[in-house]
């Protein structure tokens, strides 16, 4: 059976690593409560277009058609429950597209953790290199979008950060492009191995990091 990373938490472990847990999604979001969703390896040997290295967020995106006043109130037009983040989103479009994509990162084992894991793999992208940080939560948004622009609430869960040493550098160096978006000591690490492996690197720079 698998072993433990080396350098990886006793209260961290890949979701690969509990065989007796079992799928229970793919039937048209019938029969299913994704919040409750499990997974286990997935025995992915085909190569991968795009790796992403980030960390999910899991949005409640509410279309409204203006924005209420202090105390007010206003009725929305829909909302739904979606992934979230930059890594991931891009991940998702690029598989919708076409490309096999995967996603390397780390979500909490709560309702939302197991919610951005169903999502990814609804949608065609490789969760086999995503850690489970036991007893932590995820990153959660509401979006308010209005016609013409969004506002976000945020509240950031307590999951750690991904750790350079538990990277899969065979997973990096096979693709054709890596996707990032933060600077933080994983995502740097990945970068090398993608630049020494002639992996072409591309980064969301949306907020400006001074790393």
């Amino acid at each position: 059976s698998p072993t433990r990373t080396a350098g990886m938490p006793k209260t961290t472990s890949r979701l690969w690593e509990s065989p007796e847990k079992t799928r229970n999604i793919r039937d048209n979001g019938k029969n299913h409560n994704f919040f409750n969703y499990e997974t286990t390896r997935s025995e992915t040997h085909m190569s991968i277009d795009v790796v992403g290295v980030g960390y999910p967020v899991v949005d409640c995106l509410a279309r409204i058609p203006f924005f209420p006043e202090k105390d007010g109130l206003v009725h929305m037009d829909d909302c739904s429950w979606q992934g979230g983040g930059m890594v991931s989103t891009g991940l998702i479009a690029a598989s919708v597209l076409g490309a096999s994509a995967g996603m390397v990162g780390v979500v909490g084992d709560d309702q939302y953790g197991r919610f951005c894991l169903y999502d990814f793999e609804r949608n065609g992208v490789d969760t086999s290199h995503m850690v489970m940080d036991h007893g932590a939560t995820t990153n959660f948004a509401i979006v308010l979008s209005e016609k013409n622009c969004r506002s976000f609430l945020s509240r950031d869960g307590n999951r750690r950060e991904l750790q350079p040493e538990e990277l899969d550098a065979q997973y990096i160096a096979q693709a054709k492009y890596l996707l990032v978006t933060e600077m933080d000591a994983a995502s740097v690490a990945a970068c090398q191995i993608a630049h020494e492996n002639g992996v072409k690197v591309v980064i969301d720079a949306d907020i400006f990091d001074q790393r």
